[in-house]
C-alpha cells in the first residue's frame, strides 16, 4: 500500500509540474506557440492543441482562466472561411481546424458559431474514401508557398491518417471516418502518419477513436486487439530509451493510447514502466524538452520518401536562387517543438490517463 500510494504521489506531482509549466508559457494574448518552419511559429494549432490537454479530464484543479483567454485567443484567430490555421500567415486547414474544436469541446463551446464555422470548415476537407486531408483544394496554399505551377500539390490534399485519426476524436466526428481508419490500420498493428516521424502519434489517437465506439463494434475490437500488442511492445522499448534526447512524445502517445485497451498483465507492466520513464525525464521546469518531431514532406509525396535526407529547418540557405533550390529547401525538413510545449502537453495527457487507470 506505501509503495502504491509512493508512486501515485509521484504521479500527482509531475501532473502538476506539467501543468504549471504549460500555463507559465501562454502568451500575453492566450495563445501558445511553438516549432519553427518555413512558415514561422505555430500559433492557432498549438493553442487548440495545448489548451485540449490541459483542460481535459474532471476535477476541481483545471485551469478554466488559462482555458478562457485560450478560447479568446483563438476566435480571434479564426481564418477568413472558418477554422484555424497553422499562424495567421497560413491558410486555414484542417488539422489545426480539427484541434481547435477538440478544445471548444472540451469548454463546452462546441456550440458557439465560430465553432459551427469551423465544422463545416472541416467537412470541406472529407475525401471519397472517408479520410480527412490537410488542405481541401491546392490553390491557396500553393500561392502562400509561391510554387510554381508545375510542382503537384496531390500529396497534401489527400487523406492523412494522422489528421484523419485526430478527426476522429472529436464528439461530432465526421462520418466514415472510422471505416478509413481500420482500412488503413498496418499488418503490425500500428498506423502511419503523414507530418510525424513517430507512427505513435497516429497510431494513439486512431486507438482512442476506435476505443470510444464500444467493445460490441467488431471493427473496432479486432483492430484495438492488434494495435494493443504493438503500443505495448513500442512503450517497452521507447521507455527503455537511453541518451540524451528521450523520445517523450512517442512515448507518451503510445501509453495515453494503451491506457485505454490495456487489458493484460503485460500492457499493465508496460504502462507502469511508461510512468517511470515519465517521471524520470520530467525536468525541473515541469516540462520534457523538445522531442516532437513535425515534418514537412514535399507537396507531390503521396507517402513521404523514406529514403530522403530529412534536415531540420534552419531557415534558406543564402545562396539559394532557382524555383528548384528553393523546393529542396523549403520541404523535405522537419522542426522538433523547440519551445517543449507539444512534448510537455502530450505527456501530461499520458499521466493522467495511467494515473486514472490507477497503474503503479
Amino acid at each position: 500500500m506505501t509503495l502504491l500510494l509512493a508512486a501515485s504521489a509521484r504521479l500527482d506531482a509531475a501532473i502538476a509540474r506539467a501543468q504549471d509549466f504549460l500555463l507559465s508559457a501562454q502568451d500575453a494574448n492566450g495563445g501558445w506557440r511553438d516549432f519553427l518552419l518555413p512558415a514561422g511559429l505555430s500559433d492557432g494549432w498549438v493553442t487548440g492543441y495545448v489548451g485540449e490537454a490541459l483542460i481535459e479530464g474532471e476535477g476541481p484543479d483545471r485551469p478554466w482562466p488559462a482555458a478562457r483567454r485560450a478560447w479568446r485567443f483563438l476566435q480571434s484567430a479564426e481564418t477568413p472561411l472558418g477554422g484555424w490555421s497553422y499562424n495567421a500567415n497560413v491558410p486555414g486547414d484542417a488539422d489545426s481546424t480539427l484541434w481547435g474544436l477538440r478544445f471548444a469541446e472540451a469548454i463546452d463551446e462546441a456550440t458557439m458559431p465560430v465553432a459551427e464555422r469551423a465544422y463545416a470548415f472541416l467537412d470541406r476537407h472529407i475525401r471519397k474514401d472517408g479520410g480527412l486531408s490537410t488542405y481541401a483544394e491546392a490553390g491557396p496554399i500553393r500561392d502562400y508557398t509561391g510554387m510554381p505551377a508545375f510542382v503537384p500539390f496531390d500529396g497534401w490534399v489527400r487523406s492523412h491518417v494522422c489528421v484523419s485519426a485526430a478527426g476522429a476524436n472529436l464528439s461530432r466526428r465526421p462520418a466514415g471516418l472510422i471505416d478509413y481508419l481500420v482500412s488503413q490500420q498496418d499488418e503490425d498493428g500500428g498506423w502511419s502518419g503523414y507530418f510525424w516521424f513517430d507512427r505513435e502519434y497516429a497510431t494513439g489517437e486512431a486507438v482512442r477513436a476506435l476505443s470510444r465506439i464500444g467493445p460490441d463494434d467488431s471493427r473496432s475490437r479486432d483492430a484495438i486487439d492488434l494495435a494493443a500488442t504493438w503500443l505495448t511492445r513500442r512503450v517497452l522499448h521507447l521507455a527503455a530509451a537511453e541518451g540524451r534526447v528521450r523520445p517523450t512524445f512517442a512515448l507518451a502517445c503510445a501509453a495515453r493510447a494503451l491506457a485505454d485497451v490495456a487489458r493484460n498483465r503485460d500492457a499493465r507492466e508496460a504502462l507502469a514502466r511508461a510512468a517511470d520513464s515519465l517521471v524520470e525525464w520530467q525536468r525541473e521546469t515541469g516540462s520534457w524538452g523538445p522531442s516532437a518531431r513535425l515534418r514537412v514532406p514535399p507537396p507531390y509525396a503521396i507517402v513521404p520518401p523514406e529514403e530522403a535526407t530529412w534536415t531540420r529547418w534552419e531557415g534558406l540557405p543564402p545562396d539559394t536562387s532557382s524555383s528548384a533550390e528553393v523546393l529542396a529547401a523549403t520541404f523535405t525538413n522537419f522542426s522538433p517543438d523547440h519551445r517543449g510545449l507539444f512534448s510537455a502537453a502530450t505527456a501530461l495527457r499520458a499521466l493522467r490517463a495511467i494515473a486514472r487507470g490507477k497503474v503503479s
